[in-house]
């Protein structure tokens, strides 16, 4: 029971995703969907809370890599350090942990680029999540091993953390690599400066990619509530932060959430209700309304006093909720929004 709930969720990822060639246009949501459909037979979606509870206890290392909470607010379990190579140079491997999905990812756009494009240099990765994931300063994401930092395809000598220009940023094997995680990955967002997107776009359409798909990646057009793939995002002119979505090791946070919690092994995750406040409501009021205390919401909110403003909206503590998880509607066409 232990080895199949350890390798079945690899064996799914390897057999839905290996079997797409590189050479076949696939829209970027048709592999995640894809993915999707297994979720449900998955080993782990069918334990109970004792049982899941006693493989925490037993062999957490059974269940593999779980993305608990949000890439701003959680925790890697079982994370995969990416390892130098030929193909990829870690900048510091002691922050270079992330999911297997991640990893698998992110490793299969790279060949993606070097199948393409022969005596392509490695590339460099940055910051990805710590071994347990939490807090990585100085980012504010970059805790759930989802989120990567990767650096550029250069026309000249390679270095990390280089600003793109026109004249240096090799965009042949850039799109390619943005190309292989797009339709053959599971992205989420990623940020980058606004002129890097310009240059890419342009050449991405010079080599006649659709339209209407690039509209969808960079404006939103039609991309439904998740809106625009790549985003501005300020510090992003040196590299590229990709924000990669998990199904499976999403799910299985989500679902191990409370037993890991219970057993010790993360902390809880604070997680908040918005509430607009109305005229005559009053932090009392609020925490009695929603099983908290004053002292919670003034902690959450930055406030001394206890005087709370009509129409303002204030973040409400709650406690013992498992963090949002991944499931089939919230895995669209186009990325969903998430806050970095």
């Amino acid at each position: 029971m232990l080895s199949l709930l350890a390798t079945s969720t690899r064996a799914l990822l390897v057999m839905n995703l290996a079997s797409a060639p590189l050479s076949r246009m696939v829209t970027p949501a048709s592999v995640p969907e894809a993915l999707l459909s297994t979720l449900a037979h998955a080993p782990y979606a069918s334990l109970d809370d004792a049982e899941l509870a006693s493989l925490i206890r037993r062999d957490i290392g059974s269940l593999g890599s779980m993305s608990v909470g949000r890439p701003n607010r959680g925790q890697l379990i079982n994370g995969v350090q990416l390892k130098e190579s030929e193909y990829i140079h870690v900048v510091r491997p002691e922050t270079a942990y992330a999911t297997e999905e991640t990893l698998f990812f992110l490793q299969r756009a790279v060949m993606a680029v070097h199948r393409q494009h022969p005596d392509t240099r490695p590339l460099y990765v940055g910051d990805i999540s710590q071994k347990n994931g939490g807090h990585l300063k100085p980012h504010r994401s970059h805790q759930s091993g989802r989120d990567v930092d990767v650096g550029f395809f250069y026309t000249t000598a390679d270095t990390w953390y280089r600003p793109a220009t026109a004249k240096n940023l090799d965009l042949p094997r850039t799109w390619t690599f943005l190309r292989s995680l797009l339709t053959e990955g599971d992205v989420e967002m990623i940020f980058i400066a606004t002129y890097i997107q310009k240059m890419i776009r342009s050449y991405a359409a010079s080599v006649g990619e659709d339209p209407r798909w690039l509209a969808a990646l960079f404006d939103g057009t039609g991309a439904g509530p998740r809106g625009a793939v790549f985003r501005h995002a300020p510090g992003h002119a040196t590299h590229f932060h990709i924000r990669f979505h998990n199904p499976f090791a999403e799910r299985a946070g989500s679902l191990a959430y409370a037993s890991l919690v219970r057993a010790q092994v993360i902390p809880e995750i604070p997680t908040f209700t918005l509430h607009k406040a109305k005229k005559g409501e009053t932090l009392g009021m609020l925490a009695k309304k929603y099983g908290t205390t004053v002292l919670a919401i003034q902690r959450a909110n930055g406030l001394k006093g206890t005087t709370i403003q009509a129409k303002r909206v204030y973040k409400i503590p709650t406690h013992g909720a498992a963090p949002a998880r991944s499931s089939a509607s919230s895995v669209k066409k186009q990325p969903a929004r998430q806050k970095r």
